[in-house]
């Protein structure tokens, strides 16, 4: 919105104008005094293409930040998805190694376990053909 007004000044009666462009804020819709430029005589024309110049100037950068906003929240959405599917890959790999430690544990018991079972019977299996030979050895 564009807005000329005209002012009078009192003591010594010239009239002046000021223009004022006023913005508003699409998503909240308040707005916003922009610019205030005291004008004069034969600039007047000049001076409020510039503002409206800087006006179209602003809402395209206005634009442009909102499609980076649309961008970047866009990214951080797909950067969230990712990371609780890396987070959810981490906790299942975490389940599968602490499985396979019990199962390691499991194994290494069991492999001692059959080692002095062997070692066991690796010595009554020595100590009875030690008396197989000593009992030939009698006859």
């Amino acid at each position: 919105m564009f807005s000329v007004v005209h002012v009078q000044c009192g003591p010594c009666s010239v009239w002046s104008m000021f223009s004022v462009v006023h913005v508003q804020c699409g998503p909240c819709s308040a707005w916003s005094v922009f610019s205030v430029v005291h004008v004069q005589g034969g600039d007047t024309n000049r001076q409020i293409s510039e503002l409206k110049f800087k006006l179209v100037k602003s809402e395209q950068e206005v634009a442009a930040l909102e499609q980076n906003v649309i961008r970047l929240e866009g990214q951080v959405t797909r950067y969230k998805s990712a990371s609780e599917s890396a987070e959810k890959m981490e906790d299942e790999l975490k389940v599968e190694k602490r499985k396979l430690h019990r199962e390691l544990r499991s194994a290494l018991d069991r492999i001692e376990e059959l080692e002095l079972s062997n070692a066991h019977l690796s010595k009554r299996l020595e100590k009875m053909k030690a008396n197989r030979n000593a009992l030939l050895a009698q006859q």
